[in-house]
């Protein structure tokens, strides 16, 4: 999948641990933290002092918890794209993870376009 088409974000508040592991995963199967926006929602714990250290595509830090939906719209805006998957940071992501929800994007009997990834399944939401 050409890099150029999407994009990837997700909010976070006060959880390094998650957003370690859901980075760590993303690493682990490829997935090039350059179309990663994350979102701080106004964290006080060492979240922002870990996302300093990423090469990721772009970061906000709200000075305030914005809500999720205000943050997903934040990241989905600061790096638009023909795909934004928005996310939480308490997924682990699998192998070819980005390429599985285009395709099931594609399949006619979806009516949706919006994936929740649980463990390797993709469901419509």
């Amino acid at each position: 999948m050409n890099p150029n088409k999407y994009s990837l974000t997700f909010a976070c508040y006060n959880s390094v641990a998650y957003t370690k592991l859901c980075i760590e995963s993303m690493v682990e199967h490829g997935t090039p933290l350059d179309r990663l926006v994350v979102v701080d929602n106004g964290s006080t714990d060492e979240t922002r002092n870990y996302l300093s250290t990423l090469p990721l595509g772009g970061r906000i830090l709200n000075t305030q918890n914005l809500g999720c939906g205000v943050a997903w719209n934040q990241g989905a805006l600061a790096q638009q794209s023909e795909w934004t998957i928005i996310m939480n940071n308490d997924v682990l992501v699998s192998p070819h993870w980005i390429m599985t929800s285009k395709v099931l994007s594609k399949m006619p009997a979806i009516k949706c376009k919006m994936f929740t990834a649980l463990a390797d399944i993709m469901q419509c939401a």
